[in-house]
């Protein structure tokens, strides 16, 4: 799974005002088993024109906007 640096940002905040900072660290130890992906300017425009054509704030056109990786191979199981 990607995430984007920005939404360990936005999540942490807002986990850490709202919930408290220990239920916010338990986010923070989830989500760096995801593959994070720094806001680099290509996901930044890319997600400005996800916000201009469909609405979102900026983590979560950072979300859509991100390049999806490549399908693994679909592995054949025989019938038994």
């Amino acid at each position: 799974m990607l995430l984007p640096s920005l939404v360990i940002y936005e999540v942490y905040r807002h986990l850490a005002k709202h919930r408290g900072r220990t239920i916010a660290d338990r986010f923070v130890s989830q989500a760096l088993h995801c593959r994070v992906v720094p806001l680099d300017e290509t996901i930044a425009l890319a997600a400005a024109n996800v916000s201009l054509d469909h609405g979102p704030r900026l983590p979560d056109s950072a979300c859509h906007s991100e390049r999806p990786l490549p399908r693994p191979p679909r592995r054949h199981h025989p019938q038994r």
